[in-house]
């Protein structure tokens, strides 16, 4: 008998799967070139809903039979897919363009789009070739396309003569306003990079960083940033180019350097209000202390944002009289400064505590003056970044300290019962901040890196002042000065900063010119019985691009 091998039944079975499996994949490629699939392209797709996924075959013959496209002008990658997708928000996009007078825009509005991360730093030729182009163009536009619009994405395929492709194109499926194609410009250089449109100062290093940084990723923040500013004509460019930098940030160097002055002037009035016991004090020691409040404000200029600010603060010492002539006192403050940046660009607040010493001589015919001090500073600020389809505040904390010397003398001239006094003043003001980090404001934070920054400033004046008895124990001398002030920077008030997270780093100067004011004061003292004294003063600084006012109101125990 001879014995017959069968295949098993389960054999059977899976060779009638993969047949099954094949049958399914021919019939799944002969459908392919005539109705929708579900394949899937390395492509970045907005956000909003997937309306169909569909082969670039038919996608091409469907543009054929339209009369849009050729046989041996094939839009869309073959093999690739094309997706559909409805808006969910509003986005932004760019078209290049070959300039013609005779169409809508100069041929600027139109259906075929690309994502301006696509194009970013490529050069005519590059794009011409990435998107295959039938010319090559000249100009560039933006488009913005509102929310609920169907767009049709794909990668675009290579043609003959045109260029390779390769890019994700955009095809609008619906019309849009032609309002929403936006400030057409010729281009030549790298596309999209900001630093041609700007020009150079403040707002071009800004722009050249930016133009240094690899492209975003797709719908990131910093994409979105980057979407906006395209729409934007150079001077509005410009300004928003100023309101990502740091900028503003000079404003806590002007502060710092104004309270330093501020105390150290306060430190140089003791000795107008010793006169009233003699000179040194009459070789008393004495204990006082003062209130201070003051209100100024700086001008916007090409390397500076305007503030003004509102200061309050206490003062208080102790003098210390070394016989007839000499006396040394001792001093401590604490102001806290209030501020604002000029058109709405945000605000803050600066506190500054300052330890300052002081030495006198009177030679009876002339006097010499010096002091020193050094000082903390703790700011809170949140700076405004504002620009069209950007409204952001980014807050920080920078700390940072102080020194300044100073080291003046004069005359002491009697004149008809009145105490007249020409005189002549030095100060040196440094001013250092620590590097910090801002937040809440997405990519558009900044890193600021620590800078320096120092003032000399010149003073020159003439006091004059006389005692009057208005009743027994009880004296009023009043004082009146004018000064002509010079304030010379000794550096370029440079700001380093980076966008957090990125690399580089880039640099904008501050205002560094030199300027002149005019310093009128007018002191009121009182010296009572018991060894009381009560003084209040005021003092200016007037000039066109910045201005302070302030009042000091205090009092003085000799013993």
């Amino acid at each position: 008998m001879r014995l017959i091998k069968t295949a098993p039944a389960w054999l059977g079975r899976r060779r009638r799967g993969v047949v099954a499996v094949c049958l399914a994949v021919a019939l799944f490629l002969a459908l392919a070139s005539s109705a929708p699939a579900r394949m899937v392209n390395p492509i970045d797709l907005p956000p909003g809903p997937l309306l169909g996924v569909y082969t670039a075959a038919f996608v091409n013959q469907e543009l054929i039979d339209q009369g849009r496209a050729t046989p041996t002008t094939l839009p869309f990658e073959t093999g690739t897919t094309v997706e559909d997708v409805r808006l969910g928000q509003e986005d932004y996009y760019v078209r290049f363009y070959a300039y013609d007078a005779s169409r809508l825009k100069g041929g600027g509005v139109g259906s075929w789009l690309m994502r301006a991360s696509s194009v970013r730093g490529l050069s005519l030729q590059e794009v011409a070739d990435k998107f295959a182009l039938p010319t090559l163009p000249d100009h560039i536009i933006a488009v913005r396309v509102p929310a609920g619009v169907v767009i049709r994405t794909g990668v675009a395929g290579p043609i003959v003569g045109w260029g390779e492709g390769g890019g994700q194109q955009i095809l609008l499926m619906e019309r849009i306003s032609a309002d929403d194609y936006v400030f057409g410009r010729p281009t030549s250089g790298p596309s999209l990079y900001y630093g041609p449109w700007v020009g150079g100062g403040n707002p071009g290093a800004v722009a050249g960083y930016l133009d240094s940084l690899a492209t975003p990723a797709n719908y990131s923040d910093l994409d979105y940033v980057f979407n906006r500013l395209n729409f934007l004509e150079p001077a509005p460019l410009s300004q928003a180019m100023r309101a990502i930098g740091p900028e503003a940030h000079g404003a806590m160097v002007e502060l710092s350097l104004q309270d330093s002055l501020l105390f150290l002037d306060g430190l140089g009035q003791r000795r107008q209000e010793l006169r009233a016991s003699g000179p040194s004090g009459g070789g008393r020691d004495q204990t006082w202390a003062r209130a201070v409040g003051a209100r100024g404000d700086y001008q916007d200029s090409d390397r500076r944002v305007g503030f003004d600010y509102s200061l309050a603060g206490l003062a208080a010492g102790q003098d210390w009289a070394l016989g007839q002539r000499w006396l040394l006192g001792l001093a401590v403050g604490f102001t806290r400064a209030d501020f604002d940046w000029s058109a709405n660009g945000g605000d803050g607040h600066a506190d500054h505590l300052n330890l300052g010493l002081r030495a006198d001589y009177d030679g009876g015919g002339y006097f010499v003056e010096g002091a020193v001090s050094a000082g903390l500073c703790r700011a809170d600020v949140s700076r405004r970044v504002a620009f069209e389809g950007v409204d952001r505040l980014a807050d920080g904390s920078p700390d940072g300290q102080t020194a300044a010397a100073r080291l003046g003398g004069g005359l002491n001239l009697e004149c008809a019962g009145w105490l007249v006094q020409p005189l002549a003043a030095l100060t040196y003001a440094y001013s250092r901040q620590d590097s910090f980090d801002e937040t809440n404001a997405g990519s558009l934070n900044l890193t600021l890196d620590e800078h320096e920054a120092s003032t000399m400033v010149g003073r020159l004046e003439l006091r004059a002042g006389r005692a009057f008895a208005l009743a027994e124990g009880l004296d009023l001398r009043p004082e009146f000065g004018l000064a002509w002030l010079h304030f010379a920077p000794l550096d370029d008030r440079a700001l380093r900063a980076r966008l957090a997270g990125q690399p580089g780093w880039f640099s904008v100067t501050g205002d560094d010119d030199d300027r002149d004011a005019l310093a009128p004061s007018l002191t009121l003292l009182a010296q009572a019985a018991g060894g009381w004294s009560f003084y209040g003063r005021y003092d200016g600084q007037l000039n066109s691009a910045a201005s302070q006012h302030a009042l000091q109101l205090g009092l003085c125990l000799s013993f």
